[in-house]
């Protein structure tokens, strides 16, 4: 697959390419992932917007937590969890970026951002009824 062919039209669709991609050491096709979001994000429409705002950061800040690059995991994917609904990513997908981010606070040692993403996880878990 060339980089023009890498279909990136879904910012949750790339993110869980790149997910696989680092789990299989793939690091070769989740670069090129990363370049070809670079490139759509350099368009003016609605997919460019979300290869920007969430494609990137999503898939960039899991890459870091792959990497063991723990703060910059965090500081990648936090301002992402709260526009992630806006691109229709379900709540099992924010979830999982949620813990990734707090779990990424905690290994590098962010305490304050570590504290708030607990916090505000059992604030959820308490405003839910079964």
């Amino acid at each position: 697959m060339t980089e023009s062919s890498y279909p990136s039209n879904y910012p949750f669709n790339d993110w869980h390419a790149a997910m696989a991609y680092a789990g299989a050491d793939l690091m070769e096709a989740l670069e090129k992932v990363i370049r070809t979001l670079q490139a759509v994000a350099q368009g003016s429409n609605e997919v460019a917007t979300w290869a920007e705002k969430l494609g990137l950061p999503l898939v960039s800040g899991f890459l870091a937590f792959w990497q063991g690059r723990y703060r910059e995991a965090a500081e990648t994917l936090y301002p992402a969890l709260f526009i992630a609904n806006q691109f229709g990513g379900s709540h099992a997908q924010r979830e999982i970026v949620r813990a990734t981010i707090t779990e990424a606070a905690i290994r590098g040692r962010l305490g304050s951002l570590a504290e708030a993403m607990v916090n505000s996880r059992k604030d959820i878990r308490h405003t839910r009824s079964l």
